[in-house]
């Protein structure tokens, strides 16, 4: 299996060029989304909560991929994993996008609420409302989930005892990011794994001080051609988790490009991270 953690590293990796905003573009699922997952949607509220099962069962444990603006990035990272050959009987994966109810791919105003731990021109600072819900809503429902038989759905659970997963990773981008690094920071325990792409670290509200323990992975992944909006420098901020932190699994990696590329930079990262694929050796 491959692993990008194999020393803390700085690095600069130059890719091609996409756009550099999140376009409102929804992608269409691979025809093959449906053959290798159970795909079903629940909504809690005003979220929608996005789940693709693998259809083949597996005795041994599996890891779980949570990415928030689900509406867009749901289809994209199963569209990702199916690019790159990935098969559910070898390399199976729970994927779970947590959006909105509604049609937007990034809905701006309640992203804006929830993802942000601080009120700024009276806008956000819903981070520890959001976490709550994520917590006592959200987060068994993804166990669930991983605990049920493939053909089985959320309406018809018979709890029983389960391996745990692998591993619980998540990946957050711009203010996704923020709330990822506001979670890392008070409620680690929650991931084992954060992919934290273009954090909105100008928005504030960080304290790297808060921390207290250090046993998650986290990965960064930021575009060179970004500007910097204000608040600690991406590159200094790295640099004193990594102080606070010395022995965690601290990687930071730099995308050709604007604040938009590292979303479609980023999920093969973590996939190719999580995932054996079957003609690896080791």
């Amino acid at each position: 299996m491959r692993n990008i953690f194999r020393s803390v590293v700085l690095c600069a990796v130059f890719c091609g060029a996409l756009h550099t905003e999140p376009s409102q573009d929804i992608e269409s699922l691979s025809p093959l989304a449906q053959s290798y997952f159970a795909i079903e949607t629940k909504t809690i509220g005003e979220y929608k909560l996005f789940l693709a099962k693998p259809k083949t069962t597996h005795a041994k444990p599996y890891p779980i991929l949570v990415v928030l603006d689900g509406n867009a990035h749901f289809p994209f990272v199963i569209n990702q994993y199916i690019m790159h050959q990935y098969t559910p009987a070898q390399e199976p994966l729970l994927i779970v996008g947590i959006g909105y109810d509604g049609d937007l791919a990034y809905d701006v105003p309640r992203r804006t609420r929830d993802y942000t731990p601080i009120v700024r021109d009276t806008k956000g600072g819903g981070a520890k409302a959001f976490y709550e819900v994520l917590q006592t809503q959200i987060m068994p429902l993804i166990q669930q989930a991983y605990c049920t038989e493939s053909s089985s759905t959320l309406d018809s659970i018979v709890e029983s005892p389960c391996a745990k997963p692998t591993d619980i990773v998540f990946f957050g981008h711009s203010f996704g990011g923020l709330f990822g690094l506001y979670v890392f920071l008070h409620h680690q325990e929650m991931f084992t794994y954060y992919m934290i792409a273009s954090p909105s670290l100008w928005w504030g509200g960080i304290n790297i001080d808060a921390l207290d323990t250090c046993e998650s992975k986290i990965v960064f992944t930021k575009g060179a051609q970004e500007p910097h909006k204000g608040g600690i420098l991406f590159s200094d901020f790295v640099k004193a988790l990594y102080a606070k932190c010395p022995n965690t699994h601290i990687y930071a990696q730099y995308f050709h490009g604007g604040h938009g590329d590292t979303i479609k930079a980023s999920i093969p990262l973590v996939l190719s991270d999580l995932l054996t694929k079957s003609d690896d050796t080791q």
